[in-house]
């Protein structure tokens, strides 16, 4: 429970999150009881007896990617990491059956987020644990299994490269690819004085400081320095309303989390999980992790879910958090994509509504990989996004390298990419850009990410200012929760376009800054003002009456679109288009004669080239000379 000078959070937390009886995180490990949530529970490991798999005949069943083969030829004794994608998961009936008890792994919040997006049944294939005798065979064969997805059917794996060029002879593998990584980066942090340095900044937080407990969310004194940033993005306005992120469950991807800070102490943090140690600490473990590894992600929760009146405002510390430690800072160990998908797969269990990542992957691909359907990281996005969780991934910060462009899971269709702009609006240089491989435009959004004020990670009452679409992407984040605060049953497409619709740069957006800066107050009421699924100019009494419905919808690939037509002409010739939110007409069906009754259009969701669109809402209008009707589509991928 936590108070402020306008409002009571009373914060009911599910069942199926690890709370013991007196309300405080339990921190078991894969051994605690069932009660006692854990990650391991959603492991593929199960107890069922070790197959003959074990014993395997080994035959050529394909053939590794050129550029991956010739590496791991050139250093046959180098240690590497590997992706192993599996043939199956078990036979139909054991996939069905398995499907049958999977229930009791998802919290009912996962359940219900899932039924905002797709029909039953909510669990499938995808969600079916990897078949364990597969595992077994690698480990016996020396293979060390770092890291298992269920949603790819593969694990990642650490051997010998001369070793790795003979995973393919597994009858049960399909394909082998590399764990994709990024160089180690700094976020560039500097240390402030206890107060701003800027005139207003000053006199602003000394006037707070004076009497903290006076200042309420919305007045600039309870902001002290975030003020400039959050109220670039509409924030404030919504904090006034009450808004603040709660009823929202968000989850957090990256190095570790510093508690101890005092504006993260009442930081609702209701899950955590560290992917490297496999324990549930994510701060800093002495003998285990370097004293900067909880730094990045201390810095990423506390511009998000901060809280010090007077001093320091995150932009949805209202919300509740669960936090993935997926990034091994370390020097010998390169940021790998494995951890990162094992972590979003877990989130997506415990029922997040949002996910904030400011990790991105890059090694290993190449700007054609970016096309929203390779890397493993986007594929993996994607799939969090259509079982309703809402995934903000930041850019990269490449903008001024000879590869300016996105970086993995950015380039994803139908996920929240975010840019960044300097304290002035305008697109700071550093910001890497679209477009993607197959042209679509990056970022979606941009937020403020050149001098974010925000917590000292190793300070507790300290601060200071980092830069980069690292900052950027969870004042988007926080944004986006403030948003669903307001609209509960919006999915990921609906808030994506709410937000690509109202950006400050939305009549034009381009492969900068995508559709402007955020504006979070103005995309909280959007569907208010926006087309209906009501008739454009309902015909008069026995004029012509046109009625339009589309099934399935949301959709992916393809939606059936049957249009009633009552005219006493008994034809009519009729216009049809699909459009998306700018007005922008997507796909042309022409004239067409329409004989009274009903006529069926099947888009296949591409547009009048042929090429495919990607997810978001679309209208499909008809008209005739005397009505018109426009139907709201779901595009989801």
């Amino acid at each position: 429970m936590r108070t402020h000078s306008t409002r009571l959070y009373f914060i009911v937390l599910p069942l199926f999150l690890a709370l013991s009886s007196t309300g405080q995180l339990c921190t078991g490990g894969p051994d605690e009881a069932r009660a006692s949530y854990s990650p391991s529970s959603a492991l593929p490991y199960q107890a069922d007896n070790r197959s003959s798999l074990k014993e395997v005949t080994l035959s050529r069943t394909g053939a590794l990617p050129p550029r991956l083969d010739a590496a791991l030829r050139a250093a046959p004794d180098s240690t590497v990491s590997l992706w192993v994608f599996f043939r199956d998961k078990g036979s139909a009936a054991q996939v069905a059956g398995t499907i049958a008890e999977l229930k009791d792994r998802f919290s009912s919040r996962a359940l219900a987020r899932r039924a905002r997006v797709r029909k039953a049944p909510l669990l499938d294939w995808r969600d079916v644990p990897v078949p364990r005798p597969y595992i077994e065979s690698l480990e016996d064969l020396g293979f060390s299994v770092r890291a298992i997805s269920k949603w790819l059917n593969a694990v990642s794996v650490t051997c010998k490269a001369q070793d790795g060029t003979a995973l393919l002879e597994l009858p049960f593998v399909t394909e082998v690819k590399p764990v994709a990584s990024f160089p180690k980066r700094e976020m560039p942090f500097e240390k402030t004085p206890a107060l701003p340095v800027t005139p207003f900044q000053q006199s602003e937080t000394a006037k707070a400081l004076e009497s903290p407990s006076s200042a309420a969310p919305g007045d600039t004194s309870f902001y002290g320095a975030t003020w400039r940033q959050l109220d670039m993005i509409q924030v404030p306005a919504l904090h006034t309303q009450g808004i603040t992120g709660d009823s929202v469950f968000i989850g957090v991807l990256d190095t570790g989390f510093n508690l101890n800070h005092e504006a993260l102490e009442s930081t609702q943090v209701v899950a955590q999980w560290d992917f490297i140690n496999w324990d549930s600490v994510t701060s800093n473990e002495p003998g285990q992790d370097l004293s900067y590894q909880h730094n990045h992600g201390t810095m990423i929760l506390g511009i998000i879910g901060g809280y010090k009146p007077g001093i320091y405002s995150g932009v949805a510390f209202g919300a509740e958090f669960a936090l993935a430690k997926t990034e091994d800072v370390s020097d010998e160990t390169p940021v790998e994509e494995d951890y990162w998908v094992m972590g979003l797969e877990w989130l997506d269990s415990l029922g997040v509504d949002l996910v904030t990542s400011s990790l991105g992957y890059k090694d290993w691909y190449t700007y054609e990989d970016m096309d929203g359907n390779t890397t493993v990281t986007t594929i993996a996005a994607d799939m969090a996004v259509a079982n309703g969780v809402s995934v903000f991934t930041a850019m990269g910060n490449g903008g001024a390298t000879p590869y300016p462009y996105t970086i993995a899971p950015a380039d994803g269709d139908s996920v929240m990419s975010i840019g960044a702009v300097d304290s002035l609006g305008q697109y700071w240089a550093a910001s890497s850009r679209g477009p993607t491989y197959d042209g679509r435009i990056k970022p979606e959004i941009v937020t403020p990410g050149c001098a974010v004020y925000c917590v000292d990670p190793n300070d507790s009452t300290a601060y200071g200012r980092a830069s980069g679409t690292s900052c950027a992407t969870p004042l988007a984040a926080g944004g986006g929760a403030l948003i669903l605060q307001m609209n509960r049953d919006w999915n990921p497409v609906q808030l994506r376009e709410a937000i690509r619709a109202t950006g400050t740069n939305s009549s034009s957006p381009d492969t900068f800054i995508g559709w402007g800066i955020l504006q979070a107050d103005d995309a909280s009421t959007w569907l208010l003002v926006s087309v209906l699924d009501e008739p454009l100019s309902p015909g008069a009494p026995g004029n012509t009456v046109i009625e339009v419905k589309n099934v399935p919808n949301p959709f992916n690939p393809h939606t059936v679109i049957h249009v009633e037509l009552l005219s006493p002409a008994g034809e009519e010739l009729v216009s049809a288009g699909i459009f998306d939110v700018t007005g922008r007409c997507v796909r042309d069906f022409g004239h067409l004669s329409i004989e009274t009754g009903s006529a069926v259009i099947v888009w296949d969701g591409t547009d009048g080239s042929g090429r495919v669109v990607s997810s978001g809402t679309y209208f499909f209008t008809v008209k005739t000379s005397e009505a018109s009707e426009t139907r709201k589509l779901l595009l989801l991928r």
